[in-house]
């Protein structure tokens, strides 16, 4: 079940591309819903990135704001968990939106040096908390 829903505005509340983040009651709840997705076995929160579209009557195609959604459980709502999705969550914004972003030159290696980047920025946000404190 969700626990809460949002949305985050990618560029700040002036701009209308979001993220919509689901928080869940549970882990299990959380993998419900996202293993459909087949990226990971195992996750304690997930960030799933895609354009979405609308196309009207005449067969425009439009981009929708909605750049993806980021899930969290209950019990792992931590700053290094956060900030680990929200990093993942601007690597693949402007991977899918063309802004210059250079980590691994999006070839073969890019998933595993944006984990790795993700990762390393959670754990400094974390030990700022866990000294800052």
């Amino acid at each position: 079940m969700i626990y809460k829903q949002f949305k985050v505005r990618v560029w700040g509340r002036g701009n209308k591309d979001y993220y919509q983040v689901m928080v869940f009651d549970t882990k299990l709840a959380m993998k419900q819903n996202f293993q459909h997705i087949g990226v990971y076995d195992e996750f304690e929160a997930i960030t799933h990135t895609f354009q979405a579209s609308k196309m009207n009557g005449k067969g425009k195609v439009s981009k929708m704001p909605c750049a993806g959604i980021i899930a969290f459980y209950k019990d792992n709502i931590k700053p290094h968990v956060i900030s680990h999705e929200m990093t993942h969550a601007v690597n693949h914004y402007f991977k899918n939106n063309g802004v210059g972003f250079d980590l691994g030159r999006q070839n073969k290696d890019w998933l595993k040096k944006d984990e790795m980047h993700a990762t390393m920025q959670g754990e400094l946000v974390k030990q700022f908390y866990e000294q800052y404190k």
